[in-house]
């Protein structure tokens, strides 16, 4: 996640692209969320685990296309 921020605001500073702190935002939320003691003490339900495994793939999946589209652009 962290590699795609930089690799997005080093396109936004050289090339002018866009950067949506916004949807940053909202996937190192979903990631921060995912931390919780109960999901990481492995004292959570079943569906709590299937709601992190969600969130953390969005923002996963959100991290590798931002990084990919800005890495592209950039070279």
């Amino acid at each position: 996640m962290y590699s795609s921020e930089i690799s997005a605001f080093a396109a936004r500073v050289i090339l002018k692209k866009n950067y949506d702190s916004k949807a940053f935002e909202n996937a190192w939320k979903n990631i921060l969320f995912c931390h919780f003691h109960d999901i990481m003490g492995g004292c959570a339900i079943k569906d709590a685990y299937n709601d992190a495994n969600y969130m953390l793939g969005e923002s996963m999946s959100f991290a590798m296309r931002t990084e990919n589209n800005a890495l592209q652009s950039l070279s």
